[in-house]
């Protein structure tokens, strides 16, 4: 990662499982978000509190969660609403942790809304203010960008976008496949091409609301 000339960053988001953050850490990831939230707190703060001395050691930041956040996503996930901790547990965590970045649960969830979610924005200023870390936002898919900017402003500075960039890659490949079979015309270098445009435009728009965001605060 050090030999690439734009600011970006190599992450292992969601992984339970100690010996692949090892194995990523020592590969030279920039970040790892180890997810214990099926452990209880106590536990998942000793473990946390590794992770991120490991990390360390590599020069790289560890994402922490103790809340699922609701959703199933690549076969992965509950449906069920997840427990919320108190602000004072959530803060304690963070502090003694020294993680830095938190996944709050504020009624996000993975993969795609069938309602339009209701987010307790506040909890975000509220950790914010309490540990001066950035938080992260999972289940960035669907959310209208009056809520990014806001939750930006506030302290969101990761966004997950992964059902998003999924869908317009399908949806543009889609697109473009029922053009070639009414033209006759099968050219897999322009699919290749229309895929990478929509991931990119889809990317692009998103990464612009950091820039509306910081207008705006």
């Amino acid at each position: 990662m050090r030999d690439v000339p734009v600011p970006v960053a190599l992450h292992l988001d969601h992984c339970p499982d100690r010996s692949v953050i090892t194995d990523c850490l020592e590969g030279g990831w920039s970040s790892v978000l180890f997810d214990a939230h099926e452990l209880d707190v106590a536990e998942n703060l000793r473990q946390t509190t590794e992770v991120v001395a490991e990390a360390r050691r590599h020069g790289a930041h560890v994402e922490g969660e103790i809340e699922g956040i609701q959703g199933v996503e690549d076969g992965v996930g509950s449906d069920d609403s997840p427990v919320i901790q108190t602000l004072e547990v959530a803060v304690d965590f963070i502090r003694r942790t020294g993680i830095d970045c938190f996944a709050p649960a504020i009624g996000n969830a993975h993969g795609q809304y069938t309602a339009a979610p209701t987010l307790d924005h506040q909890r975000v200023t509220d950790l914010v203010e309490a540990t001066g870390i950035p938080m992260a936002l999972h289940g960035g898919t669907g959310l209208t960008d009056e809520q990014f900017t806001d939750l930006i402003a506030r302290g969101c500075a990761k966004v997950n976008i992964s059902t998003a960039l999924k869908e317009a890659y399908l949806k543009a490949s889609l697109a473009h496949l029922q053009e070639a079979e009414a033209r006759g015309r099968w050219d897999p270098p322009a699919l290749f091409t229309a895929q990478r445009t929509a991931v990119l435009e889809m990317a692009r728009s998103h990464i612009r609301l950091f820039g509306s965001a910081g207008r705006a605060a």
